[in-house]
C-alpha cells in the first residue's frame, strides 16, 4: 500500500498539504509573527505587509496569525465530530440491523424523521435550543448526521445476520455483545473501509478461511459493485463459482447467501413480482443504461443468473405482473393486465394443486390450454368482408359447431364487430366486446399477429381469448372465437 500511495503524485501532493496544515495549527504559538488576540484599532483593515502577511480585520488583528491558531480547534473539533457521528450511527445502525423487530422500527423511523429535514435548519434549531456555544455546534452536528450513518450500517448488517458463521456462533452460545463486536463489525468495518478508498482487504470466499467470521469476497465485492465500485473480481460467472466452491470444499452455498445463493434473486410474492416486471418495463421503456429496479439491487445477468430461472419464480403465491413479464420476456405475449390477472389465477390454481412451482414453459402451457385459438365447440372457419358507402363493414361468416355448418351475414362498425353481431344472431348469445388489443409476436418479415379480446356477458362473467396468425384479421376472428369458447 505504501509502494502505491508513493506511486501516485497527486495523493502525496494531498498529503503533504494535509500534514503542512496540520503541521502549522500545532506549531502555531512560535510560527504566527503576531498575537492573535492584540487589538490595534488604528491600524484596522492593513493590507499584507511583512509584519502583517494577510493583512488585519476590523479590530486590527493579524489575519494570518488567526488563522494559524485556528487550525488546532478546527482540525480537533471536525475529528470530534466525525467520531461522534460515526460512533453512534455504527451503535444505532448495527443496533438496528442485528435484532430488528420493534428495535429496528424504533430506531429506522427516527432515522427516517431526521432525514426529512435539511440538516442546516436541524442545526440551527438545535443551537437556538442549547445556546450559542461551540459545543452546541458540535452536538447539533453529530445529532443530525449519525442518522446516514445508521442507515448505511444497518443495511450491511442484516446481510451478515444469517450467514454461517454467526448462525454457528450463536449456537454454539456465543453472546450478542461477542457476535456484534467480534464478527459483525469488522465484516462492516472492511466494507465501509472500501467505500471510504481502503485498497486492500483480506478476505476469503464465503468468509471460509483458516477460522469462521473472515470477511466474504463475494458479500464484499459485489456491496461495492452495486455502489458503482469495480472491485477488479470476476464473478460473472456466479453459478460455476458455487459449484465448484460445494464441490472442492463440501460445503454448502446457503439458498439464501447475498449475491450467490439460489434464491436470493428469487420472487416469490405477486406484489414483488409485480413491482419487478414494472421496473423492468420501465428501464426497457426509457432505454436506460445504469440498473434501476425494485428489489434487486444489481442486474442478475452481471453474475451469470436469469429472470425467469432465478428472479421471477412461479407459484400459488405469484402476481399477475411477474406471470406476464415472463410470458413477455420468453414468448413475446403480452396480455392485457385484466387478462393477466385471469391468467394469474388459473396459473396459481395449477401450482397449488400440485404443490410445486412451475416452470416459465410450463405457465406458457397454461396460458395456450386456456386461451389460444380455442375451436370448440364454436369456430369460425372463413369470413369474407365488404366495405359499406357508410363506412360499415358486413361480414359474410362460416359458423361450426354441434356438428352443424351455418352461413350468416351481419354488419357492424368493423370487421370483428360485424363477426360478433353475426355470431350473436346466428346462436342467440349475448355479450359485449370491452377489450381489443394488438401486437406483433415475431420479428422477422414473416411475423404473427396477435390479438386478445375481453367479452362481458349478461351475467357481468367476463372472458377471455387470445388469437395468432400471419392474418391481423384471421387473428382477432380467433381471439374471439376463443373468448366466446371460454364461456
Amino acid at each position: 500500500m505504501v509502494q502505491q500511495l508513493f506511486k501516485n503524485p497527486m495523493a502525496l501532493l494531498c498529503m503533504g498539504i494535509l500534514l503542512f496544515t496540520a503541521l502549522l495549527g500545532i506549531f502555531a504559538p512560535w510560527v504566527a509573527p503576531n498575537d492573535p488576540y492584540a487589538n490595534d484599532i488604528l491600524n484596522k483593515f492593513a493590507g499584507p505587509s511583512w509584519d502583517y502577511p494577510l493583512g488585519t480585520d476590523q479590530l486590527g488583528r493579524c489575519v494570518f496569525s488567526r488563522m494559524l491558531f485556528g487550525i488546532r480547534p478546527t482540525l480537533f473539533l471536525s475529528l470530534l465530530t466525525m467520531l461522534g457521528t460515526i460512533g453512534l450511527g455504527v451503535i444505532m445502525g448495527i443496533t438496528a440491523g442485528y435484532f430488528r423487530g420493534a428495535v429496528d422500527e424504533v430506531i429506522m423511523r427516527v432515522v427516517d424523521v431526521m432525514l426529512s429535514f435539511p440538516s442546516q435548519i436541524i442545526i440551527l434549531a438545535v443551537v437556538a435550543l442549547l445556546g450559542v456555544d461551540i459545543r452546541n455546534v458540535v452536538i447539533a452536528s453529530i445529532f443530525i448526521k449519525w442518522a446516514w450513518y445508521a442507515r448505511m450500517i444497518r443495511t450491511a448488517t442484516i446481510k451478515y445476520t444469517n450467514m454461517n458463521f454467526v448462525l454457528f456462533s450463536r449456537s454454539i452460545g456465543s453472546g450478542n455483545f461477542y457476535i456484534l463486536t467480534r464478527h459483525m463489525l469488522p465484516c462492516i468495518a472492511a466494507e465501509l473501509a472500501v467505500l471510504a478508498g481502503a485498497q486492500r482487504i483480506e478476505c476469503c470466499l464465503f468468509g471460509n478461511g483458516e477460522r469462521t467470521g473472515n470477511v466474504d469476497a463475494i458479500t464484499l465485492a459485489m456491496n461495492m459493485y452495486s455502489h458503482g465500485v469495480d472491485p477488479h473480481l470476476d464473478f460473472s460467472n456466479m453459478p460455476a463459482i458455487c459449484e465448484v466452491y460445494e464441490r472442492v470444499t463440501r460445503m454448502h452455498v446457503y439458498e439464501r447467501t447475498p449475491y450467490a445463493g439460489a434464491l436470493v434473486f428469487a420472487a416469490f410474492s405477486g406484489s414483488h413480482q409485480d413491482a419487478i416486471a414494472k421496473g423492468m418495463t420501465w428501464r426497457r421503456e426509457k432505454q436506460l443504461h445504469q440498473w434501476t429496479c425494485p428489489y434487486i439491487p444489481i442486474d442478475p445477468h452481471d453474475i451469470g443468473r436469469t429472470y425467469d430461472a432465478d428472479v421471477i419464480r412461479i407459484n400459488s403465491q405469484s402476481g399477475k405482473g411477474g406471470i406476464g413479464f415472463l410470458l413477455q420476456q420468453n414468448y413475446g405475449y403480452n396480455p392485457p393486465p385484466k387478462m393477466r390477472e385471469d391468467l394469474g389465477y388459473r396459473v396459481k390454481d395449477v401450482s397449488d394443486h400440485e404443490h410445486r412451482e412451475l416452470s416459465v414453459k410450463e405457465v406458457l402451457g397454461v396460458f395456450e390450454n386456456s386461451y389460444l385459438n380455442h375451436t370448440q365447440p364454436l369456430n369460425v372457419p372463413d369470413a369474407h368482408f365488404i366495405q359499406n358507402s357508410d363506412g360499415s363493414i358486413t361480414a359474410n361468416v362460416v359458423v361450426t359447431g354441434g356438428g352443424s355448418t351455418v352461413k350468416c351475414t351481419a354488419t357492424g362498425n368493423g370487421r370483428l364487430d360485424a363477426v360478433a353481431t353475426a355470431i350473436e344472431q346466428q346462436t342467440g348469445m349475448h355479450f359485449t366486446l370491452v377489450h381489443y388489443s394488438e401486437h406483433a409476436l415475431d420479428s422477422d418479415t414473416n411475423s404473427r399477429a396477435c390479438s386478445y379480446v375481453g367479452l362481458k356477458w349478461a351475467s357481468g362473467e367476463e372472458t377471455w381469448g387470445c388469437g395468432t396468425h400471419t392474418d391481423i384479421i384471421v387473428a382477432g376472428i380467433k381471439a374471439l372465437v376463443s373468448a366466446i369458447n371460454n364461456k
